[in-house]
């Protein structure tokens, strides 16, 4: 009997190969929920620990503009300043997507949102230093203002401090 040992090696050629450990984002979630429940016994499904605000937006769309997407808790410092730049471009897209209500809001909107009142949304939400920022990310509706406002502190943000 012989043994033959075949080298297996694997390549990837496209942009969807991932590798094979996610950055981890850690961070402090307060929930009130009762003692021994998780988030996903409520619909909140999404993977906070492992995704970033880019998969928020994508898995939004994903749901649609007829749904809504419920937040348990809040998430403190899971947007990084590195997500920043990705969401500002992001803020003049017309997508449809799902709104976001947090699980203690006593208002559902089911007119949808955009992807852009979105990633408004989330950059507030690291002004802030918690996600969501607000009861719902539709009310008061985002303005072209606001976006506006936005795109301005960023810029100043990243405008070389003088001596």
């Amino acid at each position: 009997m012989k043994i033959i040992f075949v080298p297996l090696m694997i390549v990837c050629f496209t942009a969807a190969c991932t590798p094979l450990t996610a950055e981890l984002r850690y961070h402090q979630v307060i929930y009130s929920l009762p003692s021994g429940n998780s988030a996903a016994e409520y619909g909140d499904t999404f993977n906070w620990q492992e995704k970033t605000p880019a998969d928020f937006l994508d898995m939004l769309q994903s749901i649609g503009p007829e749904e809504y997407y419920t937040v348990q808790g809040l998430h403190k410092n899971w947007i990084k300043d590195s997500d920043i730049t990705q969401l500002i471009k992001l803020l003049d897209s017309t997508e449809p997507c799902a709104a976001v209500a947090r699980s203690i809001s006593s208002y559902i909107e089911f007119g949808g949102s955009t992807v852009g009142d979105e990633a408004a949304f989330l950059i507030i939400g690291f002004q802030k230093g918690h996600y969501p920022p607000a009861l719902n990310s539709t009310r008061p509706k985002i303005t072209a203002e606001q976006k506006s406002k936005l795109k301005k502190w960023r810029a100043d943000f990243n405008q070389p401090q003088g001596d």
